[in-house]
């Protein structure tokens, strides 16, 4: 880091079905590349040190399974300063669980007095001849949503995965930057989501 770089430290959830790649998206991010590991396994983090306006971010990556959402403590919605909502370009059933996951996570916001920025990103841009939803479509409800940008990316390939991660993270800063001033709510330790059960209607076949 510089001498004239500040540190800043974030946390961003990425949260997401069952096996539309979420682990996958934080990897060729954080990594640069896809490697053998379990996924779909509760909640997990990753992180990676990034420079934006000047300052040294360590951002910190909550990776969400969507039927783990309940058990997030608060403090990970009232600290968290972005999240993504991602789905699966092939799958018309993950894209139309997306709207009960937006219902779900604006309450978690609501109770955690959070108004964070939200994105979408579409995975599976490379597999364009098994795609099921139309790009207009998802652009029109993100819109009408609320939704802060829209990314089809691929996690197989590495396309358009930086961009969208890399508008995620300055979302993330700015909306970091405009909260108040207060204690540090550090997450000292991960949730463990071991032999706990919990059902919901979304799940990806």
């Amino acid at each position: 880091m510089s001498e004239t770089e500040e540190e800043v430290r974030m946390w961003l959830n990425v949260i997401g079905m069952y096996g539309v790649g979420v682990t996958s998206l934080i990897q060729r991010y954080v990594d640069g590349h896809l490697h053998n590991s379990r996924t779909g396994i509760g909640i997990d983090f990753k992180s990676k040190n990034v420079s934006a306006d000047d300052k040294n971010v360590q951002v910190y990556f909550i990776d969400v399974p969507f039927n783990h959402l309940t058990l997030i403590p608060r403090v990970y919605f009232r600290v968290s300063d972005a999240c993504a909502l991602v789905f699966r370009l092939s799958s018309r059933d993950s894209f139309d669980c997306l709207k009960e996951m937006k219902k779900k996570i604006d309450n978690l916001m609501a109770n955690a007095s959070s108004d964070c920025p939200l994105i979408v990103i579409g995975n599976g841009s490379d597999q364009r001849e098994h795609r099921a939803v139309n790009r207009f479509e998802v652009e029109d409800w993100c819109k009408k949503e609320g939704f802060c940008g829209y990314y089809e990316a691929s996690a197989e390939t590495g396309e358009n995965v930086d961009e969208a991660f890399t508008e995620m993270v300055r979302l993330g800063l700015d909306y970091h930057e405009s909260k108040p001033v207060e204690a540090d709510e550090a997450v000292a330790e991960k949730p463990s989501a071991k032999n706990e059960k919990t059902s919901f209607k979304c799940f990806l076949m």
